[in-house]
């Protein structure tokens, strides 16, 4: 543990100061969202500690949690400070049995979960592995092969492949609805004054039975049914006495997104895994269909719903959905080269400003920057005073030149 040991936050006489000021008094009231808000440099300085802080609690407990295991991390997301911190374990087979471990031990020492403490959670799948030795001599068949330099699973068939790009657009449209559903009411209208879901009667009733059996508001009760999901996945995948049969690949595609819907902020196809977690955080460089980094637009889309619920005002608005706006126009670029969207290196400088609730004149700025060279219908000014759902249609449009999204613009 030498190697975690160097991140241990160290509370020294500022920080100290810093939390007397936010009125956190004990262990358990070092939450996320209690200090995350970020308003000047003082702040700043005191919200990398506390980061570091949060890195070494998690990964502390779940390296020694892998280690009993024999098992290793897939990917760890960002440990930006504004930023929540996610790990994928690359440990199927095992990856049920980790992710209960390590929510109840946090639980036991925090009293509550760690993506309340934290905004941190510990993901048993994805869709892609980095080691085959965990589950070489127990897989029911050769689901997973090596490609890419990674172990995924490849649809080779053609009629599979139809079906099962037919399932993550699903999956993908269901995502989007998820965040539409936890729009405040005034929202959802202005929403749907605005836009129209493609087939929504059936993405509604999806979205419906997947939730009818847990506590929405709850995220142990979630974290229960990921958990759940994840011990039915590892059932369909290895050797069990009491389930012989043989899923297809589509199948065991369709049960890993399933089993991410009850996750917390994570995506559920395999398009936006590669495309995300495999080339722009773990810089794997896989291979991605049209389809799939279409997936990955509509569900980065769909997170711009989740932002925009969050943010109080239009900059705080652009700042919240930077990440995923430049993750939109990376898939766009690397489907149309001729586009040329070169907002991204301002993106990345807004960023920062994704946890602060003041406006600066820096941030008003780059905002403004970026709205000009989207080179949308609207000057910047006036984007400020219209709605954000302005901004969104705009956003479709700019998708719209490539490929088909099924959010459609409603004629007004």
């Amino acid at each position: 543990m030498k190697k975690i040991n160097k991140y241990r936050m160290q509370f020294k006489k500022n920080n100290l100061e810093f939390l007397k000021q936010k009125n956190i008094k004990n262990l358990n009231q070092l939450e996320w969202k209690n200090v995350i808000q970020v308003n000047d440099e003082e702040e700043r300085a005191f919200l990398q500690d506390y980061n570091a802080f949060r890195k070494s609690c998690v990964d502390t407990l779940l390296y020694d949690i892998l280690s009993y295991y024999e098992c290793g991390i897939m990917n760890a997301g960002s440990a930006d400070i504004t930023s929540d911190y996610d790990i994928t374990i690359d440990c199927l087979g095992k990856s049920a049995q980790i992710v209960e471990t390590f929510n109840d031990v946090f639980e036991q020492i925090w009293g509550k979960s760690s993506a309340e403490i934290f905004d941190t959670n510990i993901y048993g799948i994805g869709y892609f592995f980095n080691k085959k030795k965990y589950f070489t001599d127990t897989l029911k068949s050769n689901i997973f092969i090596k490609k890419n330099n990674v172990y995924m699973i490849d649809i080779t068939d053609e009629k599979e492949k139809k079906k099962d790009y037919q399932n993550q657009y699903h999956w993908a449209t269901l995502l989007v609805y998820k965040y539409f559903y936890e729009l405040s009411e005034e929202n959802k209208k202005e929403f749907l004054n605005h836009f129209t879901f493609k087939n929504i009667d059936k993405v509604e009733k999806s979205f419906m039975q997947l939730i009818k059996n847990v506590d929405y508001h709850d995220i142990t009760s979630f974290n229960n049914t990921y958990k759940s999901e994840l011990a039915i996945l590892e059932k369909m995948i290895f050797k069990n006495d009491k389930i012989t049969k043989i899923f297809s690949k589509k199948d065991i595609k369709n049960q890993i997104a399933k089993t991410m819907f009850y996750g917390n902020e994570t995506y559920f196809t395999q398009g936006s895994f590669f495309h995300v977690v495999g080339n722009i955080q773990a810089k794997k460089n896989l291979q991605l269909s049209n389809q799939e980094y279409l997936h990955s637009m509509i569900e980065n889309f769909g997170y711009l719903l989740m932002e925009l619920e969050s943010s109080d005002n239009y900059y705080q608005f652009i700042s919240l959905s930077s990440k995923y706006l430049i993750r939109i126009n990376n898939a766009l670029n690397s489907l149309n080269s001729k586009l040329h969207i070169e907002v991204d290196d301002d993106l990345g400088e807004i960023k920062k400003y994704r946890r602060t609730s003041l406006v600066t004149k820096e941030q008003e700025k780059l905002t403004k920057k970026v709205l000009h060279n989207y080179k949308f219908s609207y000057e910047p000014e006036d984007y400020i005073e219209e709605s954000k759902m302005v901004f969104l249609q705009d956003i479709i449009k700019l998708i719209n030149k490539t490929v088909d999204f099924p959010i459609k613009i409603k004629k007004m």
